[in-house]
């Protein structure tokens, strides 16, 4: 999904970097999951079990407000 690739690559782009370890792990985990599981984790419709890819999806959401394309 385009809408995930801008997203997920913006991410990269502003914060990825600054990340540890384990929320650098959680990250790969989010990538391994589908594109439909991805796009209900970000909009809130659904929560992840796992912690880590729970502690990364809160970190991308809270730095999608107010940025635009």
């Amino acid at each position: 999904m385009r809408e995930l690739d801008v997203v997920l690559l913006r991410f990269l782009d502003q914060s990825y970097a600054g990340l540890g370890d384990e929320e650098k792990a959680g990250f790969q985990q989010l990538l391994e999951c589908q594109d439909p599981e991805i796009l209900a984790y970000l909009t809130g419709r659904s929560i992840p079990r796992d912690a880590a890819i729970r502690s990364i999806v809160e970190g991308i959401r809270s730095g999608l407000g107010g940025q635009a394309d």
